[in-house]
């Protein structure tokens, strides 16, 4: 975990194929991050109406009591962290999505995007 002013940090909305693609966290100011996708188990989260995917990301679901169940839509908050040069959410806490517009969920975390501070350090 990153010291300092780590728990005051927000859970940054992204998208599945952002996370998907990152080969390191050495830059980044904010590992903590949120996502919507599809839980395939044992432990991957596949992107729902995101242009160009389907795209996946690796689960570490250990500090859950509760695992979420297959085939389930949603919204994971944790860390993004990299394990033997692959990137994987190590999940906190999860929510089911019964009944959100993902389409237009993901429409309005492009909108939030321009108000949220810039968490990757040049």
């Amino acid at each position: 975990m990153q010291s300092g002013n780590y728990l005051s940090k927000p859970y940054v909305p992204m998208a599945i194929e952002e996370l998907s693609k990152v080969t390191g966290l050495k830059h980044w100011a904010n590992i903590k991050v949120r996502v919507v996708g599809t839980v395939i188990l044992p432990s991957t989260l596949v992107s729902i109406y995101e242009r160009g995917g389907p795209y996946n990301i690796a689960l570490d679901l250990h500090l859950l009591d509760v695992y979420p169940q297959h085939d389930t839509n949603i919204q994971v908050y944790g860390e993004l962290e990299i394990c033997s040069g692959v990137p994987q959410i190590r999940v906190f806490f999860f929510r089911k999505l019964d009944g959100l517009d993902i389409e237009s969920y993901h429409r309005a975390v492009e909108l939030q995007k321009k108000y949220i501070p810039h968490f990757i350090k040049p």
